[in-house]
């Protein structure tokens, strides 16, 4: 054989027996075949790194040794990076901007706002100057008959008044003014707050409001029902545990006097009235405050 057929000969692949046996169909063919004569599958693949010519189903190059058949890490690789990289950054994407909008949403759903306070204490003083006149011991006793002496304080709905509640503030309920009448309509709790029972109306005593005393106020509902009255003395604000509650109950049909005794003896705080408003709108006409007993 002559040096020239010696060269091209080295090193080129081939088979026992003088065929080449497709690794895809298992057809033989002749060794001098290119591509398999029944599925026309090429009998050889080059290597990836060397470049050397290899049989198709030979598992490495003969050459240096290196995989000519992708392993299954390199083949998982591709998969994620080149044929569906895209897709999958795009889920990934999307996971991350709705969970981050949850969070978000729960906690903006958890902000309470603060009871707001009025910013002139003095302005409730108005709706709770003391009964004028000497007070009678009597009304105190929420048995007794109530006296149809009526307290200087009254809201008023006249035009150009900037304060128809007198100091009073509606904390969740509406209350309307019309012919010197107040009426209420409560609201549905909108914060979780285990000291809010329910609508009510607020006011700050003035620091010169010391008990005992009560709280004296003349309403009309259809059904009636109970009520109360909560006082929070002054610098327990924010400490619900020092509140005092008064229990009072109404009937419906007519206007009535109520009397709830405050048996408290230090300086008041901020007094809350609740109205038996839950299902039905009630009527006030005046709210009155007696203090120093």
């Amino acid at each position: 054989m002559r040096l020239e057929e010696l060269k091209s000969s080295r090193g080129k692949p081939s088979q026992s027996g003088g065929v080449l046996v497709c690794s895809k169909c298992g057809e033989k063919n002749p060794d001098d075949a290119r591509a398999c004569k029944t599925c026309k599958q090429g009998l050889y693949i080059n290597c990836a790194v060397c470049g050397h010519e290899n049989l198709r189903g030979t598992p490495r190059c003969i050459s240096c040794t290196h995989h000519l058949r992708a392993t299954l890490g390199r083949r998982l690789r591709k998969w994620v990076f080149e044929t569906h990289g895209m897709l999958i950054l795009k889920v990934i994407l999307v996971l991350g901007v709705s969970f981050v909008a949850a969070r978000v949403i729960l906690k903006v759903a958890e902000v309470e706002p603060a009871e707001p306070k009025p910013s002139k204490p003095a302005a409730g003083d108005a709706a709770l100057k003391p009964v004028p006149g000497p007070p009678d011991i009597a009304n105190l006793d929420p048995k007794a008959t109530p006296t149809p002496k009526k307290p200087a304080t009254k809201p008023s709905g006249g035009p150009g008044e900037n304060d128809p509640l007198e100091g009073w503030r509606e904390r969740y309920c509406a209350a309307t003014v019309a012919n010197g009448i107040v009426t209420v309509t409560g609201k549905a709790l909108n914060k979780k707050n285990p000291s809010i029972t329910g609508p009510f109306l607020a006011s700050y005593a003035s620091k010169f409001s010391v008990g005992p005393g009560a709280i004296k106020f003349r309403i009309r509902s259809a059904a009636g029902g109970p009520g109360k009255v909560e006082l929070l003395p002054s610098g327990t604000d924010s400490d619900p545990t020092g509140m005092k509650t008064m229990t009072f109950t109404t009937t419906g049909g007519d206007w009535q006097e109520v009397n709830v005794p405050i048996p408290h003896t230090g300086p008041y705080g901020m007094i809350r009235l609740y109205l038996p408003v839950q299902a039905q709108t009630v009527d006030v006409d005046w709210i009155g405050c007696v203090t120093n007993l």
